[in-house]
């Protein structure tokens, strides 16, 4: 019997990309998708396609390539492959993120950006593949084994002690396969404060930060008369503690979760750091400067100032929306039961006469210059920073959020922001492919 003749691997492109690559029909290149690499001849056909073995030596998702496509001498690459890395939650695959993910990677199939989701457990660095999901038909999610992406957004909120691991997962994407991972890790709320703290043009943004294990709460109490308690590597308002002194005692609110609260007095501050144990929180907590912020009817808020990097790689505001918290609460968290408003409606709330414009233009001015400050420690695509505005009309970096939701938006009925905030990612990952390539050209 005679053997079956294989057919051959080959990249078929269209005759015009072919030209304007400057490929050789014909020739044989190093064809590269992500992590992975095949060689194949390169021919002329109706549209992008791979035959022959060259899909499942890639791991290309279909014969079909809806893909950006470039040459650098005698490389071919096909991409980009973009990774969003998460942690996989107890109810629903990815909790909140769930439609988040499925926005993100049908929108990044419109703009030919092969997109899926994927967890550490998902990851054969030996194999060079990673399993990896997108929206399903019939199904919550499909699954299918991709290239080791050229991208990851990291969107994993890790338990501390899976840090380590992470951290080396991380690591190894890079080293073995040049993989780019922006919002990686930048450090806790106790770190980025004292990045911050190197800019000596945000100092009068800065609330007066200290560690509580440093033992100045008793100062700190004695000057500003109020402060927040919070663990260095909270999220979502947990364990918030606002602490006011009344005479020798203090009064304490406390945010438990998800909008529960209580209060409590203590008899002096020695019974303070007994009260933070008893939180359960492993990390430790810092204290912050109490800042008189305008309120609406008793009810805390900020501002959420979204800036992301886009398809030239630079910082911009893509919105800013309130927080309101709920009546006699301490923080202005949505999770906390809190609603979200336009920042004209919040000022007309508040009785507050501003020139809009121009608080949107001091907002974009401190939030980007935030996220300039912190992008030197890590590469970053995106930051939610939380202001505080005081009577006076000054702005208070609160808090900053590596990996910040889009609710405030969508809630405050800012839908143009909301959309783009589920675009920029993409296009800061198509950017960063194309960076990867020095002199590239590319196709759709």
């Amino acid at each position: 019997m005679r053997p079956v003749a294989r057919r051959p691997s080959e990249l078929l492109l269209p005759g015009g990309l072919l030209r304007r690559l400057n490929i050789s029909p014909g020739a044989v290149y190093m064809i590269k998708a992500g992590g992975s690499s095949a060689q194949a001849v390169v021919k002329s056909g109706a549209a992008p396609a791979a035959t022959g073995g060259l899909r499942a030596k890639l791991r290309l998702p279909g014969r079909a390539l809806p893909l950006w496509i470039a040459a650098v001498g005698e490389t071919v690459y096909l991409g980009p492959f973009l990774g969003i890395l998460a942690r996989r939650q107890p109810l629903r695959r990815y909790g909140e993120q769930n439609g988040f993910f499925k926005r993100l990677i049908r929108e990044a199939h419109k703009r030919h950006i092969c997109a899926f989701v994927f967890e550490p457990d998902d990851v054969s660095l030996t194999r060079g593949l990673v399993r990896g999901r997108t929206p399903g038909k019939e199904s919550d999610w499909a699954e299918a084994f991709y290239p080791v992406p050229d991208v990851v957004f990291d969107r994993g909120f890790f338990k501390k002690g899976e840090l380590p691991r992470i951290t080396r997962l991380r690591e190894r994407l890079n080293e073995s396969f040049g993989t780019l991972l922006f919002n990686g890790a930048l450090g806790n709320k106790w770190q980025m404060y004292n990045f911050l703290m190197g800019e000596p043009d945000l100092h009068a943004h800065l609330p007066h930060t200290e560690l509580v294990a440093d033992g100045h709460i008793e100062e700190m109490l004695d000057k500003y008369k109020m402060v927040y308690i919070k663990p260095v590597n909270g999220n979502q308002g947990r364990h918030i503690h606002q602490v006011t002194r009344l005479g020798k005692k203090l009064l304490v609110k406390v945010h438990t979760r998800r909008g529960h609260f209580r209060t409590v007095v203590l008899g002096s501050v020695r019974e303070l750091p007994r009260l933070l144990r008893a939180t359960g929180e492993k990390c430790p907590f810092l204290m912050q400067e109490g800042i008189r912020l305008l309120k609406v009817g008793g009810r805390t808020a900020d501002l959420r100032a979204l800036v992301q990097k886009g398809a030239a790689g630079k910082w911009a505001l893509t919105g800013v929306g309130v927080r309101m918290g709920p009546r006699a609460g301490i923080v202005s968290n949505l999770h906390a039961g809190g609603r979200a408003l336009k920042v004209g409606a919040f000022l007309k709330a508040a009785g507050k006469r501003m020139d809009i414009k121009e608080l949107n233009r001091r907002i974009e001015e401190l939030a980007v210059k935030v996220a300039t400050i912190l992008d030197n420690h890590a590469l970053l695509g995106e930051l939610g920073v939380d202001l505080g505005l005081d009577g006076k009309g000054n702005l208070w970096v609160i808090e900053v959020n590596m990996r910040p939701g889009r609710a405030t938006f969508n809630r405050a009925g800012l839908l143009k922001a909301w959309r783009r905030s589920g675009v920029a990612p993409l296009l800061f990952s198509l950017y960063l492919w194309q960076g990867k390539m020095a002199g590239n050209g590319g196709g759709g």
